[in-house]
């Protein structure tokens, strides 16, 4: 498709190396985008999802995300989409080019009997979602940040990149020597389905698919399984955490790992009411953060009652 001066097509592997050097254009050395890996969705029917746009000279100047995720809907299997972070060259803002890209891509997820689209859009872009992608506002993002009494030896590897890399292999030995590695898990035994509640269903090859990420950890701890990221700062993506209080055992060798760490915080998110949240309850209040949003192209189906924890969002 042709809009004046600019192409929207989808994307090819070949456009790989032109998506990383615009993110890095306009976000530097981090956030990381590597759409090679990010791309390759071998755990859904699709991979390349998305749309990116051209220059008649074939300058990437946009581009529009969204990754495959497989979702518990009362029982049934359902594949909806996670919009990603979408980029324009801060020459071409101002075109409505994503707005333009996100109609040409649902389209295409129609096509493909993708049931919705999803995102948590920042608070600048969130209008633009609601009124001209026809996007609805749902629950809102709970946000924790645990304070860690520890040197902060992150904040100068946020200088020095040279000691972020020799202490993204510190944290990796210190969870090696502490914990076991852990096994797969997802929420099917955590919700009651009646309840009408949704949830990420997560395949062995959707799990091979994130720990592709050499900062991804899988780890165990007694009866408790969980996932952690170790990028600028340490992460907290999921805990196989279902009722009562955690044993003392695990949250000291947690509070343990986390001093050693030398990260003064450790982050996490979630959907409000999420399994997890009756772990955080014995450490941390949340904090409401940015809005859950969707689009359905089935009358059918709602993402309402979703419910998901920081691992399975696309910046994991």
């Amino acid at each position: 498709m042709l809009d004046d001066d600019l192409i929207f097509q989808e994307i090819k592997s070949e456009d790989y190396k032109l998506l990383d050097q615009l993110n890095e254009n306009l976000y530097g050395s981090f956030p990381i985008l590597n759409a090679s890996e990010k791309l390759n969705t071998d755990y859904a029917k699709n991979r390349n999802l998305g749309i990116v746009v051209k220059t008649n000279q074939g300058n990437l100047v946009a581009s529009y995300l969204v990754f495959p995720i497989l979702l518990n809907n009362n029982g049934d299997l359902i594949w909806v989409c996670q919009a990603g972070n979408s980029m324009v060259h801060p020459y071409y803002v101002g075109r409505n080019i994503i707005v333009k890209s996100g109609l040409i891509l649902y389209d295409i997820l129609v096509k493909n009997n993708y049931r919705a689209v999803f995102g948590i859009p920042s608070k600048s872009i969130l209008r633009t979602r609601l009124k001209l992608l026809k996007w609805q506002k749902h629950s809102v993002i709970h946000s924790y940040n645990i304070f860690i009494p520890t040197i902060p030896i992150f904040l100068l590897s946020r200088k020095f990149s040279f000691i972020q890399n020799y202490h993204k292999r510190y944290v990796k030995f210190l969870a090696d020597l502490l914990f076991k590695k852990g096994d797969y898990f997802d929420a099917s035994d955590k919700y009651n389905i009646s309840n009408n509640v949704i949830f990420v269903e997560r395949s062995s090859e959707y799990w091979k698919y994130k720990l592709k990420n050499s900062d991804i950890y899988l780890l165990k701890s007694g009866k408790y399984n969980f996932v952690l990221k170790m990028s600028r700062e340490l992460y907290l993506g999921d805990i196989d955490f279902k009722e009562g209080c955690p044993n003392i055992l695990f949250k000291l060798k947690l509070f343990i790992f986390f001093v050693l760490s030398l990260n003064a915080s450790f982050r996490f998110f979630c959907t409000k009411g999420s399994h997890i949240e009756q772990f955080f309850r014995y450490f941390s209040n949340p904090k409401e953060s940015l809005n859950f949003c969707s689009r359905s192209f089935d009358q059918n189906i709602s993402l309402e009652n979703i419910k998901f924890t920081y691992f399975d969002f696309d910046t994991f």
